[in-house]
């Protein structure tokens, strides 16, 4: 959160569960309490925070992302 020119951090909530031990329990309090705390880090660096810690909307995910390189190339392998 330190970091000059840091516009956006990113807390996903799938990941970080994943790192917590509990996958996909995102509604899990450890989850919800560390989400809590990343938003504290960033109040307290001076970077802007919306309810939860939301600032901007993603347009896609990193699944979706994958899943369209993966229909291209199949789809170019494809007679």
């Amino acid at each position: 959160m330190q970091v000059e020119g840091l516009d956006i951090a990113f807390i996903g909530p799938y990941d970080l569960s994943q790192a917590l031990g509990i996958p996909a329990q995102v509604k899990n309090t450890r989850v919800r309490e560390a989400m809590a705390g990343a938003v504290q880090l960033a109040r307290k660096a001076g970077k802007s925070v919306v309810a939860l810690g939301i600032s901007y909307l993603a347009v896609s995910i990193d699944a979706h992302i994958f899943l369209s390189g993966a229909r291209s190339i199949l789809s170019k392998l494809r007679p």
